[in-house]
């Protein structure tokens, strides 16, 4: 669905996680906004005797580490004014 939107085949749904960087660099834009926060979260898991372990603790602060350092999400492109939206500036839009 990513690759189509880029490719300028239309627009499409995608995981922030899945376009994050395509929407920084510019390749992809949100045509309307905002981001609507969604019930669905991911857990780390793990049983309470392995929460200690060496390696579950550098995988936790690795993910978090990743986490922190996602660059901000940019403003939808409607709030931008249509000049971002394809045909007037020429750029690729997608949700």
């Amino acid at each position: 669905v990513v690759q189509a939107a880029i490719a300028g085949e239309g627009v499409g749904l995608a995981r922030l996680s899945l376009c994050l960087d395509d929407l920084v660099v510019g390749r992809l834009v949100q045509p309307f906004g905002p981001i609507v926060p969604v019930a669905m979260t991911y857990r780390l898991l793990t049983t309470p005797e392995k929460a200690a372990w060496p390696k579950v603790e550098r995988f936790r602060a690795w993910i978090l580490a990743e986490i922190a350092a996602l660059p901000p999400v940019p403003p939808a492109a409607d709030a931008a004014g249509p000049s971002r939206r394809k045909g007037a500036g020429g750029r690729r839009i997608a949700a």
